[in-house]
């Protein structure tokens, strides 16, 4: 039996990427997601935060629930619902979208020198002005289409 490993580093002088993993967490409550707007720049956004270091996505969605806007998303009713390629002036990121929809609390804003309003908002109605990026995973979410990218030149 001949055992096959991988390589330790790519060959030549190829260029591994590293970025960022964004999570976000898409509560939903039948049609509508919930929206929190930012303070320092009037952007609508989902729960967000970069995945750290030490934790899971899936630990990530209950973290950014919880520190964000004080809920307890419950694990069986979460779920990754789209995975997103960004490239803007501040690089590369991958985001994690995922859905949950159940959750324990009622949602409050946690930190308000980071978001000013929350809200419930259709997917047929949503907030502006909103990241393109987001608008972008959002549309996708809408259809089959679980795999978006945003900002790249074609």
């Amino acid at each position: 039996m001949t055992i096959v490993t991988a390589p330790q580093s790519p060959p030549g002088n190829v260029e591994v990427p590293r970025f960022q993993v964004d999570v976000h967490v898409m509560a939903r409550w039948d049609r509508q997601i919930l929206f929190t707007r930012q303070t320092a720049h009037g952007c609508w956004v989902l729960p967000t935060s970069p995945l750290q270091a030490s934790e899971s996505a899936t630990a990530a969605v209950y973290r950014i629930a919880s520190e964000q806007v004080v809920v307890v998303a419950d694990p069986a009713f979460t779920w990754l619902a789209g995975v997103q390629h960004d490239h803007d002036p501040a690089g590369n990121r991958v985001g994690l979208y995922f859905e949950v929809r159940r959750f324990r609390g009622l949602p409050v804003i946690a930190d308000r020198r980071l978001y000013d309003h929350l809200g419930w908002f259709s997917l047929d109605h949503l907030p502006e002005p909103m990241p393109a990026s987001l608008g972008t995973a959002l549309a996708a979410y809408q259809t089959p289409e679980y795999y978006t990218e945003s900002g790249w030149s074609r």
